[in-house]
């Protein structure tokens, strides 16, 4: 364990599947009760744990949210997905150290997103401002998203609460909400505000981006703009699955 300026990391990149559930107890032991714990717990390229550490990890994050302390884990996207779908409690995920320590730290970044599981349903809010300078941030957080999709499951992006989006990150969003629907996943983004479906026909391959914004009448965004569905297979040319 080492620490950065105020926020305690834990790296287990280099652990065993076994050992990362060992070193979490461990930690979560020592930590108690302390209040205002800030904490970041890299779990490095693992891509599968084991069910006792996915349960230690859970333990760790209520009780340092229990104690009025902030917990991030680093961890690559489809682990992510993973322990969201299996204990849907809110756990904030980062795909790098430094966006981690930004979260749980004091300089947090201007951009930050939930994420909310709902049976086969994901919802990634995006909340404060969403341009070239957190545009990393945004990449990281809506990677989950594409982890997250396949056949049967549905993706919506809520950006409501953006309170400032530029051409760079409605490219993002575009591409990412294709993305899923190539993986075989509903995927809508809602929330739109006026000036954001403005910005929208500025972008590349306005003739594609037109039928994202044909919203069916059964999907609303949360201010009232309709929500955008994911476009046709005719796209894979111009956003290619990664």
């Amino acid at each position: 364990m080492s620490r950065h300026d105020d926020v305690l990391m834990l790296a287990l990149g280099g652990r065993s599947t076994a050992g990362v559930a060992v070193d979490i107890e461990k930690m979560r032991r020592r930590l108690g009760r302390r209040q205002g714990v800030r904490l970041v717990i890299d779990l490095g390229g693992h891509r599968a744990l084991p069910a006792t550490a996915v349960e230690e990890l859970v333990a760790t994050f209520l009780q340092v949210r229990d104690s009025a302390g902030r917990l991030v884990v680093v961890a690559v996207p489809a682990l992510a997905s993973q322990i969201s779908l299996a204990y849907p409690v809110g756990i904030p995920f980062a795909a790098s150290q430094a966006v981690a320590l930004a979260l749980a730290g004091h300089s947090v970044p201007r951009l930050t997103a939930r994420h909310d599981v709902s049976r086969r349903r994901l919802t990634v809010r995006l909340v404060g401002r969403l341009d070239g300078a957190t545009l990393q941030v945004a990449e990281e957080q809506l990677a989950r998203a594409t982890a997250f999709a396949e056949s049967g499951r549905s993706v919506v992006v809520d950006l409501s609460r953006l309170s400032h989006v530029d051409i760079s990150g409605l490219r993002e969003i575009v591409a990412v909400t294709i993305r899923c629907r190539l993986a075989g996943a509903d995927a809508w983004v809602v929330g739109v505000r006026p000036r954001t479906m403005r910005l929208f026909g500025r972008l590349e391959h306005y003739e594609l981006v037109e039928d994202v914004l044909r919203a069916p009448q059964n999907e609303r965004a949360v201010l009232g703009w309709p929500a955008i569905v994911g476009i046709q297979r005719r796209a894979r040319a111009v956003f290619p699955v990664s």
